[in-house]
């Protein structure tokens, strides 16, 4: 077996995909690697992928199956000893995956290793996560996490608070960039394909958890992570999904009167943005008819 399998989900972005790609072979060195990309059913044609990079293995799915899904079958693919699961939105620095590599090797019952992620310009992009609950929701919902900027009392799910400049055990690692044994990833069943995007990347970091795996933030190496990929283009709509994969996520691993409090805060943080929406107080990336639906996303589900 080889030492890692890079797993890399393609949606519309292909220029993003091969400058990827192509940080992955420039600073990928000391190690066995295979690269594997699953394209979701793009507009645009991948196939020049494998003539640029004649190694590469290349899915093509005949429909969009999601983010979680597109993993899964990336993984049954496979060789590796263990995953990385990057975005295609990704750029490395440096041998990012070797030292993880080396720094996996340290670990007794690893779950889950990223490394730091850095916006374009090079600042600091918040990865570290608390897992969902009551408070962390609360607080934003009331604005508190406003008010009280970077307490660790009034926080919100994101680690703002945490400077993310040392090797620290977390909840959740954003899902930009996950290594993963694979003997752990199995262990999971991989992605729950009950989220096609969205809230995945915090299941599977839940499912390490009740494992008793650890999950470790490891900010000795960083990589860029542009962020957004298509989903910016269509943000209205990746928010009422995002909302969906939430309430998915809190039925799983919460009970019903957590849920229904959950939905509660949901419900009052919506309500407050039509209100500020429609007397044109504050204006969001939401329109009045996204916000709207994803009112009504919540109150159906």
């Amino acid at each position: 077996m080889i030492d890692i399998s890079i797993i890399i989900v393609n949606f519309n972005t292909l220029r993003l995909t091969k400058q990827c790609i192509e940080s992955i072979y420039k600073y990928t060195q000391g190690l066995s690697y295979e690269i594997i990309v699953v394209d979701n059913n793009s507009e645009e044609d991948c196939g020049d992928l494998r003539s640029l990079f004649p190694d590469l293995i290349l899915i093509k799915n005949s429909r969009n199956v999601g983010f979680g899904k597109a993993n899964n079958i990336g993984a049954l693919k496979a060789k590796g000893n263990n995953y990385c699961f990057i975005n295609s939105d990704v750029i490395l620095l440096e041998n990012s995956i070797l030292k993880l590599l080396n720094f996996s090797a340290t670990i007794n019952n690893l779950g889950m290793i990223g490394p730091k992620l850095l916006w374009k310009d090079k600042t600091l992009q918040w990865s570290c996560r608390e897992f969902p609950n009551l408070w962390n929701n609360f607080c934003p919902s009331f604005f508190l996490t406003s008010i009280f900027k970077n307490s660790h009392i009034f926080r919100l799910e994101h680690m703002t608070y945490f400077n993310h400049n040392e090797i620290k055990k977390v909840d959740v690692l954003v899902g930009a960039f996950m290594f993963i044994p694979k003997q752990v990833f199995e262990q999971v069943n991989g992605f729950d394909e009950r989220y096609f995007m969205y809230s995945e990347e915090i299941d599977l970091c839940k499912s390490i958890n009740k494992l008793d795996k650890t999950i470790y933030f490891y900010p000795e190496t960083s990589v860029i992570h542009i962020a957004g990929g298509t989903a910016t283009s269509n943000f209205n709509e990746m928010s009422i999904v995002s909302n969906e994969s939430r309430i998915k996520y809190w039925k799983k691993h919460h009970s019903r009167i957590e849920v229904l409090i959950f939905k509660m805060f949901c419900i009052y943080n919506l309500a407050v943005k039509l209100i500020l929406s429609s007397l044109q107080i504050v204006k969001t990336k939401n329109s009045f008819k996204t916000t709207s639906k994803q009112l009504a996303t919540i109150l159906s589900k």
